[in-house]
């Protein structure tokens, strides 16, 4: 976590020097920004997304958080055309459209249900996965100190000191 910044300085640097990316603008700070406000805008505003094969989602910016995280926590299973594929993403919400954010998290799963079998559309991925994975960090991971609420939110108050991501580092909490 602590050089994920310093990978999304990198990126926004490159995008700010080639005219084919996405948000590209004349430097890494005005293609940062760029990207905070369209998150910021999805925060506050999510998009309503529907693929007219009955699934219906929100593309919202706790989703485009992420996505831009896991594109910089995985650069090597990402690269450039991953990058340049999210940004096409953010480029598209920016004007209001939110499938290819849902499209390159391939969430298929939403409050909204529509009705008989969705033509074919898949279930949720399994919730096990996920306690896989919190059970193989937790093992390996640091002894939790803290036995409160209190503890853990100081816990991520120091994380934000070394990261805009720290809200992404939620397995901590599932070993508390």
């Amino acid at each position: 976590m602590r050089d994920t910044d310093a990978g999304l300085h990198q990126v926004l640097v490159e995008c700010s020097q080639s005219l084919s990316c996405p948000l590209h603008e004349l430097t890494p700070e005005a293609v940062g920004a760029r990207v905070d406000r369209i998150i910021g805008e999805l925060h506050r505003s999510p998009l309503v997304v529907n693929d007219n094969k009955g699934f219906y989602g929100l593309a919202g910016g706790d989703l485009a958080h992420k996505l831009l995280f896991e594109a910089l926590y995985k650069p090597a299973g990402t690269g450039p055309e991953g990058m340049n594929a999210l940004f096409k993403a953010f480029l598209a919400a920016e004007k209001g459209e939110g499938l290819p954010l849902l499209e390159i998290s391939g969430r298929r799963d939403s409050t909204w249900r529509c009705p008989g079998d969705c033509d074919g559309a898949p279930e949720p991925e399994p919730i096990f996965r996920q306690e896989v994975h919190v059970a193989i960090a937790c093992g390996d991971g640091d002894e939790i100190k803290y036995d409160s609420i209190n503890g853990l939110k100081a816990h991520y108050e120091e994380l934000r000191t070394t990261s805009q991501f720290a809200d992404m580092w939620d397995t901590h909490t599932y070993c508390a």
